[in-house]
């Protein structure tokens, strides 16, 4: 198992002929892609124009989010503790043999129609 997440951008887009532009971004958004013992949260996601206003030609899509994962000692595999820490998770809250670990995330990507 792992915790997937996809940062998406929706946008509109004109074309005719050979002519393209990035005509405004509808959406965009973190999506959790694979279900478990995990959530997002304080998602945040932004998209910008390259060339500083729209219509354009490129955009910038940037995220942040923070994993969170719900677990305890008799786990094992993917989702146990030690594995956790060991790819950056650090505890932030334990109560009752449960174990809360988080892990900050950030993607950034550009799109261009050309």
């Amino acid at each position: 198992m792992a915790a997937v997440s996809r940062l998406y951008t929706v946008l509109t887009i004109y074309t005719y002929g050979s002519f393209r532009q990035i005509d405004k971004v509808n959406y965009t958004y973190w999506v959790e892609a694979s279900s478990g013992p995990w959530e997002l949260r304080d998602k945040y996601a932004i998209t910008i124009s390259r060339t500083g206003s729209f219509p354009t030609t490129a955009i910038e899509t940037t995220g942040t989010a923070t994993i969170v994962v719900t677990t305890n000692t008799t786990v094992t595999g993917s989702f146990s503790i030690e594995y956790l820490k060991s790819i950056g998770f650090t505890v932030s809250y334990v109560n009752n043999n449960v174990y809360y670990l988080r892990k900050n995330i950030s993607l950034t990507y550009v799109y261009s129609v050309y």
